[in-house]
């Protein structure tokens, strides 16, 4: 027999150190995808120091991020010595340790959780001393400064890495202490978790800037609010009296009958049609409020814009009205010039489009001393495919811009140069808004200026048309249109039962809606603030004679409004509270619901809508037989198109009236589902729909049934809903029999 004998220890040591090098690296690799999942700076970093302790079987790990030092913790014993190698000489920023594992972590707020600079090996690091420090020798390295704590621990090894990511400064460091000498193999894989440890700080500290700006934008967004939220409450509060005296006055005026020559009094005239002027420009102003009130919505580009019949030729006379005055008292003159042909209607946003070009007009008025401001109205390309694109150019006389303050005219809060705002006032915010507007309606504004030479503002909008239009070739053809447009019934008298308690401050307000309610019937006590309005209320119900509703102001000295009718709720009072606030905020309605409130009314009030959710609230009955008509009790005649002489428009008009009944079945359904939001939807349409083939009372009506969509309101959408049926067969009543006879055959 013949034996051999081979000594393969070496061969297994080395197959085990290339099968434990392997689970390290595989180890790492599963370490580094883990830190891609979500998670906290301190996770990860704890994660990495486990995984350290486990992979590379250390002793313990650990890992330091330079902090500011300014702020030293009061047991921290580098901040307490001054003389030695413990001594902390950089105040300014110090090793903070995050992450720990192994034999011990020192994470409870003692001895080594801070480093200082230069100070130990880990100091050196941080410092830039050293990049890296390594020794397989702890216990006799000279630059080990506690030998005999390493002899005792029993500790063969030590390692620690700059982290640090090219080109930016160190961040910290990464260390460890083993029993076992640490290979070259495990040094490159250390030094590379080094690496990675880094781009994990860096990004981290990206993360934390980012959410440090989403914080300061939503205190500036919620600053913002506040602020929007008080102007609306300081413009609406005034509008309540201007415009709910004038339309009292306008009442008074029609009512009045003592001069023998009342119906052809020129007085009287004029006056009413100061009033009515007086009325459309506060009623406008309200609509620049509520588009502007929501910076936030016009930056999210959620503006909503409407598309209903409209006549560019009557906004613009509308605009140069409004705006002459101020034109006048420059010493300017403002004039229209219209570019015929022009189609007498489209299908835009009226509103929209005033308040764009009444921006332009008054900007142009502001920045002109002397000559003129005009407004050319023109259709760029003719009419096509039931399309139009209409031009509306403001130009002025004025000091004009440079190319640089062009370029700046567009941002929110600015103007084309900072002593502008000194010299003629302003926020800066209206082109802002007029830009995204334009291009909400399908244009955009273009500008050509010159300094010294004047400006020309050019507004577009991309306009559909409802159905054939007509074209207008001269002003005189589109007054004498104008005057034949149908108008509506004035609004009917809504009676009130029993007793109000009226608890509002200002005095103006007071006296007007007091006569408003007391107009319809109602007992009014009034109280000026909010203790006040609980005292009172406290009393009647102590003496059995509770008040039947308390309309209550939100915004009151002494008590406000929330706390009133919170005091009341937990007093035993049930009846009806109606909030009335000038604030008209998103939110605004469910915090006065949440206060207990039982519905909510905005400043400047609409009258007749304030009298029938009271009415509503109180259990009125209906109004008495007699009592003047309005758009929910007109009499029964027959309602015909505005476009009912157009040959060209028969056709739609009577498809359109005999799908009415459909489209009000459905609405039913959804009202009677509560799915509001369809409801919303359908409205809108109708809305829309309504003034586009002729019949504005059926745009009135959807509107209110949308707003009663938007607030859930059961009640008040059966209400809107018989007033549509009412004018549906109405509608249906007044369409010419062979438009209807052309219809069926049609279909």
């Amino acid at each position: 027999m013949t034996g051999a004998v081979f000594n393969i220890t070496e061969r297994k040591r080395a197959e085990e150190e290339r099968g434990k090098s392997l689970h390290r690296q595989q180890g790492v690799s599963l370490l580094l995808q883990s830190l891609l999942a979500p998670a906290s700076l301190e996770d990860k970093l704890k994660a990495i120091t486990d995984g350290v302790v486990q992979l590379f079987n250390a002793d313990f790990c650990r890992i330091w991020l330079i902090r500011p030092g300014d702020v030293c913790e009061r047991d921290c014993m580098h901040a307490e010595v001054h003389e030695g190698p413990h001594v902390c000489r950089h105040r300014d920023r110090c090793l903070h340790l995050l992450a720990s594992s192994g034999r011990y972590t020192h994470t409870d707020g003692k001895g080594h959780r801070r480093v200082p600079f230069g100070c130990y090996k880990i100091g050196r690091i941080a410092s830039d001393q050293e990049h890296k420090f390594l020794t397989n020798d702890v216990v006799n390295d000279p630059r080990v400064h506690n030998h005999e704590w390493a002899r005792e621990l029993g500790l063969v090894s030590f390692a620690g890495y700059q982290l640090r990511v090219s080109g930016a400064e160190t961040m910290g460091v990464l260390a460890l202490f083993a029993k076992h000498p640490i290979s070259a193999e495990e040094d490159s894989l250390l030094e590379g978790l080094g690496s990675t440890v880094a781009f994990v700080v860096q990004q981290a500290a990206a993360e934390e800037a980012i959410r440090q700006a989403r914080t300061e934008a939503e205190q500036a967004n919620a600053a913002k609010s506040q602020f929007l939220a008080n102007m609306s409450h300081e413009i609406r509060t005034p509008m309540t009296a201007i415009l709910g005296f004038a339309e009292l006055i306008g009442h008074s005026i029609e009512g009045c009958t003592t001069c023998p020559d009342h119906q052809t009094c020129p007085t009287r005239a004029q006056n009413k049609e100061s009033i009515r002027i007086i009325r459309r420009n506060g009623e406008h102003l309200l609509d620049l409020i509520n588009d502007i009130l929501d910076l936030s919505k016009i930056e999210a580009g959620k503006m909503p814009v409407e598309r209903i019949a409209c006549s560019p030729v009557q906004v613009v006379e509308e605009v140069v009205s409004f705006m002459r005055v101020r034109a006048i008292e420059k010493g300017l003159s403002l004039d229209a010039r219209f570019e015929f042909p022009l189609p007498e209607t489209i299908l835009s946003d009226p509103v929209r489009v005033r308040q764009v070009l009444i921006n332009l007009v008054g900007n142009a008025v502001k920045f002109t001393s002397e000559g003129h401001v005009e407004i050319v109205v023109r259709c760029m390309t003719g009419v096509h495919a039931g399309r139009a694109s209409m031009a509306f150019d403001v130009k002025d006389t004025g000091i004009g811009m440079t190319p640089d303050e062009i370029g700046r005219l567009f941002q929110p809060f600015a103007q084309a140069d900072s002593s502008m705002m000194r010299q003629h006032g302003g926020t800066g915010l209206g082109l802002a808004i007029s830009k995204r507007l334009a291009e909400a309606l399908g244009g955009d504004i273009h500008i050509v200026s010159r300094p010294g030479e004047g400006s020309t503002f050019t507004f577009t909008v991309e306009a559909e048309l409802p159905g054939p239009v007509r074209m207008l070739n001269d002003l005189s053809e589109a007054a004498a249109r104008a005057s034949h447009q149908p108008q509506l019934p004035p609004p009917a008298a809504v009676r009130l039962c029993g007793r109000v308690l009226l608890a509002e401050d200002g005095p103006d307000n007071q006296k007007l809606i007091a006569l408003i309610l007391r107009h319809a019937g109602a007992d009014v006590d009034l109280a000026s603030s909010g203790r006040a309005a609980v005292e009172r209320a406290l009393e009647g119900m102590a003496a059995g004679t509770p008040y039947d509703a308390i309309l209550m102001d939100m915004q009151m000295p002494e008590m406000d409004g929330y706390e009133a009718t919170s005091k009341l709720r937990e007093s035993g009072y049930r009846g009806p509270i109606v909030a009335l606030t000038a604030h008209a905020m998103a939110g605004d309605r469910q915090k006065c619901i949440d206060a207990g409130c039982d519905d909510y009314a905005t400043k400047p009030v609409d009258r007749l809508g304030l009298l029938r959710m009271l009415a509503r609230l109180m259990g009125c009955p209906p109004s008495a037989p007699g009592e003047p008509a309005s758009a929910t009790t007109a009499p029964d005649e027959a309602i015909a198109s505005a476009f009912r002489n157009d040959p060209d428009m028969a056709g739609v008009i009577a498809e359109f009236v005999g799908q009415l009944p459909e489209r009000l079945a459905q609405m039913r359904q959804a009202a009677g589902a509560g799915l509001w939001d369809v409801l919303r939807r359908l409205a809108h349409q109708m809305k829309g729909a309504g003034g586009s083939y002729g019949y504005a009372c059926l745009t009135e009506a959807a509107r209110e049934l949308e707003s009663h969509a938007n607030q859930a309101d059961a009640e008040g959408a059966v209400l809107a809903l018989n007033h549509l049926a009412r004018l549906g067969e109405r509608i249906q009543a007044g369409l010419a029999p062979d438009s209807v006879s052309q219809d069926a055959k049609t279909r």
